[in-house]
Parts: structure tokens; C-alpha cells; sequence
């Protein structure tokens, strides 16, 4: 455990260089670690999503989800048991990190979130 802070290159190049990327809740349920991770073709795991989008994040298909507990310890468990169950499973990480980059691409650009606007925008 260390104090120091990443920077940015070594972050991407921590994201990049593993297949799967764990997020968790922190002031909102989803933030700019979500993106990066779906932008870095990793697997992200994380709790199940609330939150709605225009094109939704579809658990099992754009993210690995796991539930959430108010156990530490529980949710711990939870985690790691969610990790191991598809740490292995190659097929099934390809497939979702795929589906998430392509998800990221179409929605988490500038240039993709201008077309939902527009588009959003113009069936006013």
C-alpha cells in the first residue's frame, strides 16, 4: 500500500494492462473511472447499476455486476467470489469487454454524446 499518487500514465497503462478492472461507488454511483475502464476494452466489474442512461449499461453484457452489501466483510466476498467465478473465462471476458467498448464508443465520446443530443434534440 502506498500514499503516492499514480499519475496519469501509469493509471491508463494499469487499466490497460489488466483484463478486468473493479469501480465501486464512491460520491455518485457512476463516475469517470467507469468510463476508462469501458474505454480500455477491460472488463468492468462493478456494483450493479441504478442509474439510467439513453442507451443503457446492460449488466452481464456491457459489465460484470455484482450486489452490494453493507458487510465489509460480506461485500468483500462478494466481490472476490464474483472475480473468481469469471477470472478464467476468456470467452465470456472478450465478450464483455467488447460489448463495453463498443458501448463506451457510442456513448461516453464527446463526439458520440453530441449525436445523442442532436438526435434527442431534432425528435422534440
Amino acid at each position: 500500500v502506498t500514499n503516492v499518487k499514480m499519475d496519469y500514465l501509469n493509471y491508463f497503462n494499469e487499466l490497460n494492462n489488466n483484463k478486468i478492472n473493479l469501480s465501486l461507488n464512491g460520491a455518485a454511483e457512476i463516475c469517470n473511472r467507469d468510463m476508462e475502464i469501458l474505454s480500455s476494452r477491460s472488463v468492468l466489474l462493478r456494483p450493479k447499476l441504478n442509474q439510467k442512461f439513453h442507451n443503457e449499461l446492460i449488466p452481464n453484457y456491457h459489465y460484470i455486476p455484482f450486489d452490494l452489501d453493507n458487510n465489509p466483510k460480506v461485500q468483500g466476498e462478494i466481490i472476490l467470489d464474483t472475480f473468481n467465478r469469471i477470472k478464467n473465462d476468456d470467452e465470456l471476458l472478450h465478450f464483455i469487454s467488447e460489448n463495453g467498448y463498443k458501448w463506451y464508443n457510442d456513448n461516453g465520446t464527446v463526439d458520440s454524446n453530441v449525436k445523442i443530443l442532436t438526435e434527442i434534440l431534432l425528435n422534440l
